[in-house]
């Protein structure tokens, strides 16, 4: 919640083994995901910073976090997903929380009916949590 700014470095480079990588495929992985939805889901929330280069810095929209589940993400380690499990719950409860102490009910039933969306791959339901 204390994150004014978030920036995702995502220059167009070639890795190693001859792929392409930029925010296509920052936004593929996991851990990244898990980044960006945490911003979403803060007080603050709202867009980011994409870097792409020393001295082209972009501001975008992290909306895309709804289409791009954490548990769908790709790990370098599978044990990673699991254990992102507790961590996407306890954002979103805090976000429920925040909500509803703040009588926004409207978005509270909103971010209810993406809850299943957010979770998918992680092996756990907000019925669970």
């Amino acid at each position: 919640d204390s994150c004014e700014f978030f920036m995702a470095l995502a220059p167009t480079v070639q890795h190693e083994d001859g792929r392409l990588l930029d925010l296509t495929s920052w936004k593929t992985r996991g851990w990244c995901r898990l980044e960006r939805l945490a911003k979403q889901l803060s007080m603050s929330g709202g867009s980011m910073l994409l870097v792409k280069q020393p001295d082209v810095v972009f501001e975008i929209g992290t909306q895309e976090y709804l289409m791009d589940p954490v548990g769908t993400g790709e790990f370098n380690n599978e044990a990673d997903r699991a254990n992102l499990a507790p961590i996407v719950r306890c954002l979103l409860a805090r976000r429920f929380k925040r909500l509803l102490e703040g009588g926004e009910a409207e978005e509270f039933r909103g971010m209810l009916l993406w809850c299943a969306t957010l979770l998918e791959g992680l092996g756990v339901s907000w019925q669970s949590a």
